[in-house]
């Protein structure tokens, strides 16, 4: 039996490596050698940028050590606040004896105007309350505060040296008004007193002349029936109603108080019968005026910082009896603007205003303008009521009075 031959098998290069994902295929010995090669230069990037950083770290903190602030403590005052407070331990014996030496912040410059803050009744009820709130004013960015220091009804949220006070009773704090006035500079602030005026039933207490009197009876008037907790009101005709208030304002201004706002320099609400019971002095729309003037008028006079406080609102209603500028020779009016009151048209001097149809910044311009025209030549603070705007309607507020000249507004 003869086998068929079939001769020699030859194996061509071309056969060999025909296919190129064979391993002897050269295309994938290049590639291979191409991907270990990219690896090793990602996995040295990878690397340093891990590494790298963390060396480079130790080596600044073993020449520099990192220092750790102290951690901040609600409710306390801070050095930035209160000034700078060296504490210097001094050992005796037994015991030691710890020094406290605090150096007074500086204050801004008033030329750069600031913006001043009304502190709540809250804020008097301790002289620690006080030293709380004022850091507080300051951290958010307020550079003076507005002090409630005569309240309406007469009470004295600070320690007055004035006999008649004592003896009214209208004292309630054992701080001084210089110690008071000395916290706030202390914590670079500028100290800003308010006094309410003629709401005093305080004062008339000892001094019948400094209350409203009955004609006929010459018995102190009331503002309802003593049985029903009726109280006396300030009499502001009474020359001794005038220098008490103003004995006050001097006090304030003298213990280191920029400014005193003299607020609530308005009467009681009489009724028709009261009017014919204590005479034609509270009866007759001229000798109100001239009564309620000379009040601001004494206070103007017993010291320059003393400023009128009033309501725009209350003025173009024609309920700010006292501002005339015929007869006022106080010389600065804070202006307080209750911005949802006017949201609806009013008139000033038979000319209607719609504020509705402006927008914030045109409404502030607006209402600054009025309030200039009813002041006159008096040196106006705006003061405006955060509770009427939003945040972001309130910082646009303040940006279009700095940019109308107002370097001092004030925020209740």
């Amino acid at each position: 039996m003869h086998l068929k031959k079939k001769g020699r098998r030859i194996f061509t290069y071309r056969v060999k490596h025909r296919r190129v994902f064979s391993r002897y295929h050269p295309l994938r010995s290049a590639l291979g050698m191409t991907l270990m090669i990219a690896a090793m230069i990602l996995l040295g990037i990878v690397g340093y940028s891990v590494i790298g950083p963390l060396v480079t770290r130790m080596q600044q903190e073993a020449q520099t050590p990192t220092q750790t602030p102290d951690p901040y403590i609600p409710g306390t005052t801070t050095t930035a606040a209160s000034g700078n407070t060296t504490w210097s331990p001094e050992q005796s014996d037994d015991t030691t004896t710890t020094t406290t030496t605090t150096t007074a912040a500086a204050l801004p410059d008033p030329e750069e105007g600031y913006r001043a803050l009304y502190l709540e009744e809250e804020a008097m009820a301790s002289f620690e309350a006080l030293s709380r709130a004022v850091s507080d004013a300051k951290a958010a960015g307020y550079t003076a505060v507005v002090l409630p220091l005569k309240q309406s009804g007469g009470k004295l949220y600070y320690a007055s040296a004035l006999e008649e006070a004592q003896q009214c009773g209208a004292v309630v704090s054992e701080q001084t008004a210089q110690q008071i006035a000395a916290m706030i500079t202390e914590q670079g602030m500028h100290p800003i007193a308010r006094m309410v005026t003629i709401a005093d039933s305080c004062y008339p207490l000892i001094s019948l002349e400094a209350g409203y009197v009955i004609e006929e009876t010459g018995q102190r008037w009331l503002d309802k029936a003593e049985a029903d907790g009726g109280k006396p009101w300030m009499n502001p005709f009474a020359a001794v109603s005038r220098d008490y208030l103003s004995a006050i304002a001097k006090e304030l201004a003298d213990a280191g108080f920029e400014q005193v706002l003299c607020a609530q320099t308005a009467y009681p609400k009489f009724y028709a019968s009261d009017l014919t019971y204590i005479g034609s002095s509270v009866s007759d729309r001229q000798s109100r005026i001239q009564g309620l003037t000379s009040v601001l008028n004494a206070l103007g006079d017993a010291s320059a910082a003393c400023v009128y406080e009033f309501d725009l609102y209350e003025a173009l209603n024609d309920e700010e009896e006292a501002l005339d500028r015929e007869q006022l020779t106080i010389e600065s009016a804070c202006v307080v603007i209750r911005y949802h009151y006017f949201s609806t048209p009013f008139y000033v001097d038979n000319d209607r205003y719609d504020p509705s149809r402006l927008s914030l910044q045109d409404k502030t311009r607006l209402l600054m303008e009025i309030s200039e025209e009813l002041t006159g030549d008096m040196t106006v603070y705006p003061c405006i009521r955060r509770s009427d705007l939003s945040e972001n309607e309130l910082n646009e507020v303040l940006e279009t009075l700095h940019a109308l000249g107002y370097g001092q507004v004030l925020i209740q």
